[in-house]
C-alpha cells in the first residue's frame, strides 16, 4: 500500500513501542485504490462518510496509424509509434518506490519496444474484432503492457503475475485507471499454473523478465493456436539463459520439438533506455521472435497462420 494510506505511527507516541500497525489477528482486507490522474496519487476508491469516489477524466490518448510501415529513419523513436505520455507515467511512479533500488526497475529496449509495437499494430489492424488479446506472463513495472495498449485501441492485455512487489500492482492499478477494465486485467497467482487454466484465446504471446516460471514461454505455445506469435523480453545472451537457447532453455524446447517457426532474432546495441534519461548499465540486449506451428498447441482455437510480421522486412540495418 503506498505510504500515503499507512497509519502514522510516528504520530502515536501513546502506543505501547511493540504495537506495529502491519499486522492483526485477523486477516484485514485493504481498500481498493485508483490512481487519481489529477493529483498523480493513489487514494482509496471509498473513504468514510463518502458513498462513490469522485470520477476523473482519463487523459486523451492518441492512438497512431495502424497501417503504416516500419519508420526506419525515425531512429527507434518510440514516439513515431505510440504516444508516449503513459510510459512517462510509469516512470514517475517507478522512481516514487526508492526501496526497489535502480538495479530493479525495469526498462523497455528501444529497438524491441518499436519492433513488438509495430507487430501488435499490424495485426490488431488485420484482425478487425473489437478485442485483440495479448497474453503477457510477468508484469516487470508494467512498461510492456502499457506499450501493447498503446500500439492500439481495440488491443486488451491480460497480465499472469504473482504481484509480489509493490511496484507492479502500483503501476498496474495506474495503467487500469487509464485504459480501463476492459482492456487491462490481470490473473494473480503462479502462472505456471494460472496460464494453463485460461480459457479464453490470446492473440499474442510476451514472457517479461519478471515471469519467475521456467515453462511459461512453453505454456504459452500450448494455450495459443497456430500462427500466433511468441515473443519474450531481451536478455544480455541467447546462449547463456533459460529463456533461449541455453541449457534446457524454453525456445530451444520449443524449436527442437517444431513448436515454433519462422524465428527471427536481433541483436541491439543502445545507450539510453526507453523511460529513463540515464545511462543503462547494460549496452547489449538479444530478443527473438517466432510464429506457433499449432505442432505442441493443446486448444481448439482456429489457426491464424500465416502472421503477419513474417512479411515485413524489417529495417536494414537491424
Amino acid at each position: 500500500i503506498p505510504i500515503d494510506f499507512c497509519p502514522c505511527t510516528s504520530e502515536r507516541i501513546d502506543l505501547n513501542p511493540n504495537f506495529y500497525v502491519g499486522h492483526s489477528e485477523k486477516k484485514l482486507t485493504h481498500p481498493e485504490l485508483e490512481y487519481d490522474l489529477n493529483s498523480t496519487k493513489f487514494r482509496a476508491k471509498r473513504s468514510f462518510g463518502v458513498s462513490k469516489s469522485t470520477v476523473h477524466e482519463r487523459p486523451s490518448i492518441h492512438y497512431k496509424d495502424t497501417s503504416s510501415t516500419l519508420d526506419c529513419k525515425s531512429n527507434l523513436s518510440i514516439e513515431a509509434y505510440i504516444d508516449k505520455t503513459v510510459l512517462d507515467l510509469i516512470g514517475e511512479i517507478s522512481m516514487s518506490y526508492k526501496t526497489l533500488g535502480k538495479n530493479k526497475q525495469i526498462n523497455l529496449h528501444p529497438l524491441q519496444s518499436v519492433l513488438l509495437t509495430h507487430i501488435v499494430q499490424q495485426e490488431a489492424f488485420t484482425k478487425k474484432s473489437k478485442n485483440f488479446r495479448v497474453c503477457q506472463t510477468g508484469f516487470d513495472s508494467g512498461e510492456a503492457s502499457a506499450l501493447f495498449l498503446l500500439a492500439s485501441m481495440n488491443v486488451q492485455v491480460v497480465v499472469f503475475d504473482s504481484f509480489s512487489e509493490p511496484l507492479q500492482s502500483a503501476s498496474f492499478l495506474a495503467i487500469q485507471q487509464v485504459f480501463g477494465m476492459d482492456r487491462l486485467m490481470r490473473v494473480v497467482g503462479d502462472s505456471c499454473k494460472t496460464l494453463l487454466k485460461f480459457e479464453k484465446r490470446c492473440d499474442f504471446l510476451h514472457r517479461s523478465i519478471s515471469s519467475g516460471c521456467q515453462s511459461d514461454s512453453i505454456n504459452l505455445i500450448k494455450m495459443s493456436a497456430a500462427g500466433t506469435t511468441l515473443t519474450s523480453a531481451a536478455t544480455e545472451s541467447l546462449s547463456n539463459n533459460d529463456t533461449y537457447f541455453g541449457p534446457n532453455s524454453q525456445w530451444g524446447t520449443l524449436f527442437k520439438l517444431n513448436c515454433i517457426s519462422h524465428m527471427k532474432c536481433f541483436h541491439e546495441g543502445y545507450k539510453n533506455n526507453l523511460t529513463s534519461n540515464e545511462l543503462s548499465s547494460n549496452s547489449s540486449h538479444y530478443f527473438c521472435i517466432a510464429l506457433n506451428t499449432g505442432v505442441c498447441s493443446e486448444v481448439n482455437w482456429s489457426t491464424r497462420w500465416p502472421g503477419i510480421w513474417k512479411r515485413n522486412e524489417f529495417c536494414p540495418d537491424w
